[in-house]
């Protein structure tokens, strides 16, 4: 068996302002992220987890916040881009008023009939990248009969996109109601994998800017 967290970033400033297509672009945790971060991994190692492994996408807001919650060194971290937040393409980093209203619509309400142009990522590229990390990821954990295992936790460093990918490969989502699920800063699930399967144990959704 082995226990699982997938974890949302902390607070950046886009976050706090909103009204932004965060997506791919680079933006460091603001203080009060920093300070989600911070007790994110006090109440994990209070649960008793101790991480040995790490996988983060590049971007700098999950990787720090995956440093702060561990513990560890970003050099022992393994970076995946299919981790990676969706991209907005010409859009990120954008104010959300920069892409059509109709538009806009369709893609955070109906996913389903949403066409990606602009180099906006298609849902169906997020959904397949992430779940392919999670095919991956299993058969990285599936130890041969008789082969000693690691002890520690494996934190999965994403974002709010990525999450909600993650969640629907693993049948705890549905694409219709991709963004009005809410997955706050530093919100985190855990898994235990055991057998080939994950298995939902306890979730925190994070914290919510009103």
């Amino acid at each position: 068996m082995k226990d699982i967290i997938i974890l949302r970033h902390g607070e950046t400033e886009i976050n706090r302002i909103g009204g932004i297509f965060q997506g791919q672009t680079e933006v460091p945790l603001n203080a009060a992220g920093e300070e989600q971060a911070v007790r994110t991994g006090e109440t994990l190692q209070k649960k008793g987890f101790r991480f040995d492994r790490v996988y983060s996408s590049p971007l700098g807001r999950a990787v720090r916040s995956a440093e702060l919650v561990t513990g560890m060194d970003r050099k022992e971290f393994i970076f995946d881009d299919r981790l990676l937040e969706m991209s907005f393409g010409a859009y990120d980093g954008k104010p959300w008023e920069m892409m059509e209203e109709q538009e806009r619509a369709v893609m955070l309400f109906e996913p389903a009939r949403f066409v990606a142009r602009n180099g906006v990522e298609s849902y169906d590229c997020l959904l397949e990248r992430t779940a392919d990390f999670l095919r991956d990821l299993k058969r990285e954990l599936t130890v041969p009969e008789g082969t000693a295992a690691d002890s520690g936790a494996v934190l999965i460093a994403c974002h709010g996109g990525t999450m909600r990918g993650l969640l629907i490969a693993l049948g705890l989502l549905k694409l219709d109601g991709f963004w009005q699920y809410r997955i706050g800063n530093c919100a985190w699930y855990h898994f235990e994998f055991s057998g080939g399967e994950f298995e939902l144990r306890e979730q925190d959704d994070g914290a919510f800017r009103k």
